[in-house]
């Protein structure tokens, strides 16, 4: 009888604790969530901001938001007394969040320069292609290029005749920024534009002769960027329709 009792006993306790320690998990994950929806003030563009602006000069086309803490963006500033005598290095689109990273000094603007031999180019690409802007300075990134149809060494138009290639690898990324929002048309039933922001441009730091390839896919086919760990990475031939439909895994 005792040896039941002691079971019983045991078995209230470890209820009671287990009970304990699903409510403190659950009053964790409550107070996580209400941090994240807590409201922060951040200063965000109300139009279009270029390159080369003056920190003083972006009160009137700013204003103080509340955003809530779980989508705040690295380094939000809430005041522009900070970067008051810095200056845009970047373009930042309407709506977009305020960051210090977007700011440097006058003399910084303009003053990348590439590795001794080598050639700074600029890309641009559309904001999947560009890894949604998780690609930041100094960023590796690997670059792949799909040719469609007449493009490089095909022959005929059509699906069949695409290939996708890792083209460049390890390529260091020297500046990244989005382009401005192109203007709305002013006629409201002509065709609508492409999304606002959502072009990425980056400058990478190149030899001449991946410049030349670089600007080849670019021109003919459609360029991806890969965020990279920096280490070269080196594919077969690219792959085809027929090796995706083909493939076992």
């Amino acid at each position: 009888m005792k040896k039941l009792n002691l079971a019983i006993a045991a078995g209230v306790l470890t209820a009671l604790i287990g009970g304990v320690l699903v409510l403190a998990y659950g009053r964790n994950v409550d107070d996580k969530i209400a941090k994240g929806r807590a409201m922060t003030p951040v200063l965000v563009a109300t139009e279009a901001l270029t390159a080369g602006t003056a920190g003083a000069s972006l009160k009137g086309s700013t204003e103080l938001r509340q955003v809530p803490k779980a989508f705040l963006a690295t380094g939000t500033l809430a005041s522009l007394d900070d970067v008051s005598t810095m200056t845009l290095v970047a373009p930042v689109p309407s709506g977009a969040q305020l960051t210090r990273s977007a700011f440097g000094r006058p003399s910084e603007i303009g003053a990348l320069k590439p590795s001794t031999g080598n050639v700074a180019l600029a890309v641009g690409v559309d904001l999947v292609p560009g890894v949604a802007r998780y690609i930041t300075a100094p960023s590796m990134v690997d670059l792949f290029v799909t040719y469609t149809g007449g493009g490089g060494a095909a022959t005929a138009p059509g699906l069949a005749d695409s290939r996708t290639k890792l083209f460049a690898s390890g390529i260091k990324v020297m500046s990244v920024s989005v382009a401005p929002r192109p203007e709305q048309p002013d006629d409201a039933d002509a065709a609508p534009s492409a999304p606002l922001g959502d072009q990425v441009i980056a400058v990478l730091d190149v030899s001449p002769v991946e410049a030349e390839r670089i600007v080849n896919s670019a021109t003919l086919g459609k360029l991806y960027l890969g965020l990279s760990s920096g280490e070269r990475h080196v594919t077969p031939a690219g792959a085809t329709p027929d090796d995706v439909v083909k493939s076992n895994r």
